[in-house]
């Protein structure tokens, strides 16, 4: 016999910027595409790329590519976005790098998300999307709810 408890499905009405800075700042995220460029996206601070020397532990050729900035964050398709600033200078255009970071409402993560991809849709110009079930939370992202579901045996 199973019945449906409480929703689980987070909500708040307080700005992207607050929740979701409450719950990830000071977390970081590493990725790699290819085992040769790596990333590490810290949420409401900084993405930086690097390559490992060849002990396998020191960072080389290390780029930062966007930090955040207090910037605005805008309601997009299943979550919210905000554009980061104040990268290190490209070489192809000399100005700073930036970085769109996507927070992308996800409910099968049980834990504080995942990077999924982070791209450079245009030279020095680069895209993180973040899966999270934080991005949520907030009206109107998703129709969808999480709901603990107990059951247990009839004797």
């Amino acid at each position: 016999m199973c019945y449906i408890a409480e929703n689980q499905t987070p909500k708040t009405f307080s700005s992207p910027e607050e929740y979701l800075k409450s719950i990830l700042h000071g977390n970081c995220f590493q990725m790699t595409h290819t085992n040769y460029w790596y990333y590490r996206f810290c949420p409401f601070n900084s993405l930086t790329q690097f390559r490992f020397a060849e002990d396998g532990v020191t960072h080389v050729d290390t780029f930062t590519l966007g930090k955040e900035t207090q910037g605005s964050y805008e309601f997009i398709d299943r979550g919210v976005a905000t554009n980061w600033t104040n990268g290190a200078i490209c070489t192809i255009n000399k100005s700073p790098r930036k970085t769109r970071v996507e927070y992308i409402c996800d409910m099968s993560h049980d834990d504080d998300g995942t990077v999924t991809s982070i791209s450079e849709p245009s030279f020095c110009h680069y895209l993180v999307k973040f899966h999270t079930q934080h991005a949520c939370a907030f009206p109107n992202i998703t129709n969808e709810n999480l709901n603990l579901i107990n059951c247990y045996l009839e004797n």
